[in-house]
């Protein structure tokens, strides 16, 4: 059961918590939204599709952030007791920093789970419907819009030009149609027209008001003019190319899945064929998958020393009031994090095996984040960062007597 110490840590981290999560993912989000509008109008696609995009990242970008936010929550929780003198008070009440810190863990096991769910089973599903909508865009499966004084080829040999449009891109006005095929070549002029669906998927109607069409190929060998108060032109639809079926990328898989590529789990002469075939494996695709399977769980398991490093550096001396442990704890969150997936993509490429090249990086962020804590719990008024500044101080006065006596040296 949670003492009233624990609920009022706990308060303490959950509204940064919150804050940074929510301003993390947006910040994300915002910075995607201008690529893919930008991308989208370039293939004169609808722009409700940008939304749906967003929505199938938002998996992607929160199992990103939810450690980044739980790590910076429990780095300013820690900052605030220290500096107000609460955790003086705490400590010297006979509340050790290891019994502190345990609620957070109570905390940190929902949300590893919550972590463990999304990138295990939402985000691939998610990228992969992401990847499908942007191939949509791309082939105009979604409906292209018809740009204002462009020349668009809606089908085999129809070419259509507007001179306006309205209702984002439904209504036409000033139209210009010409069409090649076996009985000719027809060039049709309209005032406005609309397009329309009809029961049969690959044809789209468009309906033309108030137009003419010249048939430049009759019968008789001369052009014919024709004028209408509303004509309808079925347009068939080129074919348009299936997406490919998930699970042909490892970032698709979902952990059962990505396990069954990996072949850990094959047994010789047992189990289905991809699971004997990625067994016996030893290409590309064998690898990749075990990286981006040791990435999954690393990515989860690293909630775990996060308490530690954010209380063993976030704790400060108040008669320095320095920053520098907090920012020394986003520095080693952050070069973590890309070393580590530089180490995925070792493992992917085939150099060295996830034991090599991911699991010693995630050991040398516990050794250190135990030894933060190791220095700031158990000395107290010290500190894990003083050790390094009285480092740095005796670096910089040794380089400093060096640097004198090569000034003092008499030059020949």
């Amino acid at each position: 059961m949670f003492q009233t110490l624990d609920r009022y840590l706990v308060r303490s981290v959950a509204g940064p918590f919150a804050l940074t999560l929510v301003i993390a993912v947006l910040l994300l989000l915002l910075e995607q939204m201008l690529r893919l509008f930008d991308f989208v109008i370039n293939e004169n696609g609808p722009a409700d599709v940008v939304w749906a995009m967003l929505l199938h990242l938002l998996p992607e970008y929160l199992g990103t952030a939810l450690p980044l936010a739980a790590f910076i929550a429990m780095l300013a929780a820690a900052r605030r007791l220290s500096r107000s003198s609460e955790l003086d008070v705490i400590r010297g009440a006979g509340v050790s920093l290891r019994r502190l810190v345990r609620p957070l863990y109570a905390v940190l096991l929902p949300l590893m789970a919550l972590h463990a769910l999304v990138v295990g089973w939402v985000q691939p599903v998610s990228l992969y419907t992401y990847s499908a909508l942007k191939f949509d865009a791309r082939s105009g499966a979604l409906g292209a819009t018809v740009g204002v004084g462009e020349y668009v080829d809606l089908a085999h040999g129809v070419v259509l030009n507007v001179g306006g449009v309205e209702r984002g891109g439904r209504i036409l006005t000033d139209i210009f149609l010409e069409r090649h095929g076996p009985d000719g070549r027809v060039v049709v002029t309209a005032e406005r027209g609309e397009f329309l669906a009809t029961a049969d998927e690959d044809v789209i109607l468009l309906r033309l008001y108030q137009g003419r069409l010249l048939n430049l190929t009759d019968l008789n060998g001369a052009p014919s003019l024709l004028r209408f108060e509303r004509q309808d032109r079925p347009i068939a639809l080129p074919p348009i190319e299936a997406f490919r079926p998930r699970g042909s990328r490892e970032e698709e898989a979902t952990l059962p899945e990505l396990w069954r590529l990996t072949g850990y789990g094959a047994a010789e002469g047992q189990g289905d064929a991809l699971a004997a075939d990625a067994g016996a494996a030893t290409g590309p695709g064998t690898q990749a998958a075990r990286a981006e399977w040791h990435w999954r769980l690393l990515s989860t398991l690293n909630f775990l020393p996060l308490p530690l490093l954010a209380f063993g550096l976030g704790v400060i001396d108040k008669r320095r009031d320095s920053g520098a442990g907090a920012l020394l704890g986003l520095v080693t969150v952050i070069v973590y994090h890309e070393v580590m997936e530089a180490g995925r993509a070792i493992v992917a490429a085939g150099v060295a095996a996830p034991w090599l090249a991911m699991w010693p990086i995630y050991a040398a962020l516990w050794a250190f984040a135990l030894w933060a804590f190791h220095v700031t719990g158990d000395r107290p008024g010290a500190p894990a960062l003083t050790p390094l500044e009285t480092a740095g101080q005796r670096l910089g006065a040794l380089l400093g007597r060096l640097a004198r006596r090569l000034r003092r040296r008499p030059v020949p």
